[in-house]
C-alpha cells in the first residue's frame, strides 16, 4: 500500500486517507481527509459568525432607519398641532 505524509499534521498515512484530485501528480489531496474536515469546519464557524455579525448590524440598521422615520414623524405632528393652534 502506497503512503503519503500530511501537510498539515506531518502524518504517514496510507493513499486511502487522502481525498482525491486528479490535478495532482499522484492523484492525492495534500492534506489527509482528517485535516481537511476539521478545515473546513472552522470555515464553517467562522462564516457562520460572520453572517451573524451581518445580521446584526443589518439589524441595527433598520432599528436606526425606524427612529429616525419616527422621528421625522413626530416633528410633522407638532408642526401640524402648532399650526392648528394658532
Amino acid at each position: 500500500m502506497k503512503k503519503k505524509t500530511c501537510t498539515t499534521c506531518n502524518t504517514v498515512k496510507g493513499f486511502d486517507q487522502f481525498a482525491v484530485q486528479s490535478s495532482r501528480k499522484d492523484g492525492r489531496k495534500t492534506q489527509c481527509k482528517a485535516c481537511c474536515k476539521k478545515r473546513d469546519e472552522a470555515k464553517r464557524q467562522a462564516n457562520k459568525l460572520a453572517e451573524a455579525f451581518q445580521r446584526a448590524e443589518e439589524n441595527k440598521n433598520e432599528a436606526l432607519q425606524e427612529l429616525k422615520v419616527r422621528k421625522v414623524r413626530r416633528s410633522k405632528k407638532q408642526k401640524q398641532r402648532k399650526r392648528r393652534s394658532r
